[in-house]
């Protein structure tokens, strides 16, 4: 995409058009090649990448639609993550929102690849973030956080560094300084660091949107069924430190028996750290559901 010759002899338009009709070919290799070299615009002609921005925008969210193929996705997703990076918020019109989506569907994908490419993806959606698109983003980063949470942990290293990276990126956009204090506090072990940072998340949503924490406990739990046994454990985890942070009025909301059945079921799992992570939650929720529920706003477990 930087060869002279392409802009000597006037080929950059043709080149690009021909690589359109590659990314559309039922051949997987033709797919892939013509993906990374529309996306290698972005490093080898950037100045061209506005002008040509619909196109691109079009062929690689078109790699990441039904039926999905994990090699032509996952090149799709790189090449939009580079050429994000040449593109102005107001250059992405509806495509915005589409590859928000798109990001989202992917994050607990089977493939490993393709949960890192999507939380690397997310992450250059952020940077691209400012006025116009803030308020949406930060719909989609609450409609995000659990999965971001819990893929912190996730079992491929390289998308659980994504996703970290990613989460801690979009801690502005739930616009609470505290929150940021504490995210920037990572000095002791990652796993403690985590458990600070999850534990401050939920004490200021019980203050400010007891709701929302309430919401994030239901979604936590459709986890504990996740195929990946580190985000089972996870969910677990989390599980625990938001009853402990929940308000009684939503405490009082929760099914218990239901939740109990779920995590003792998890006690028949494979993996003993799943058994013991979801029996510390259990001896929670049993403490939770034992206490007088106390009209204070605060957790109490």
């Amino acid at each position: 995409m930087s060869d002279p010759v392409l802009y000597q002899e006037k080929l950059l338009k043709p080149t690009v058009l021909t690589l359109e009709k590659g990314a559309d070919q039922e051949d997987e290799a033709l797919r892939v090649l013509s993906l990374r070299a529309l996306g290698n615009m972005a490093l080898g002609a950037p100045k061209k990448v506005r002008q040509y921005r619909k196109l691109l925008l079009e062929k690689c969210l078109d790699s990441l639609r039904e039926p999905v193929n994990s090699s032509v996705a996952s090149e799709g997703m790189e090449a939009l993550a580079k050429i994000l990076a040449e593109l102005r918020e107001g250059d992405l019109g509806s495509s915005f929102s589409i590859i928000c989506e798109q990001c989202r569907a992917f994050f607990d994908n089977e493939s490993e690849l393709l949960r890192l490419k999507a939380f690397v993806l997310f992450g250059k959606l952020a940077k691209v973030v400012r006025i116009s698109k803030k308020h949406f983003f930060k719909e989609e980063v609450k409609k995000a956080w659990i999965t971001l949470m819990l893929h912190c942990q996730d079992p491929c290293s390289d998308a659980a560094q994504a996703c970290m990276a990613t989460m801690f990126q979009c801690v502005h956009f739930w616009g609470w300084k505290a929150l940021e204090s504490s995210s920037g506090q990572r000095d002791s072990s990652e796993a403690d660091g985590m458990t600070v940072f999850q534990t401050t998340l939920c004490s200021i949503l019980t203050q400010k949107k007891p709701a929302v924490l309430y919401n994030f406990l239901l979604e936590t739990m459709t986890y504990i069924n996740s195929n990946l046994s580190r985000i089972r454990i996870a969910a677990c985890n989390l599980a625990g430190i938001i009853m402990k942070q929940m308000s009684a009025h939503h405490l009082r909301k929760l099914d218990f028996p239901a939740l109990r059945n779920s995590l003792q079921e998890l006690q028949l799992d494979s993996d003993p750290e799943v058994r013991r992570a979801a029996l510390e939650t259990l001896k929670i929720l049993d403490t939770c559901s034992q206490q007088p529920l106390l009209s204070s706003p605060g957790g109490f477990c």
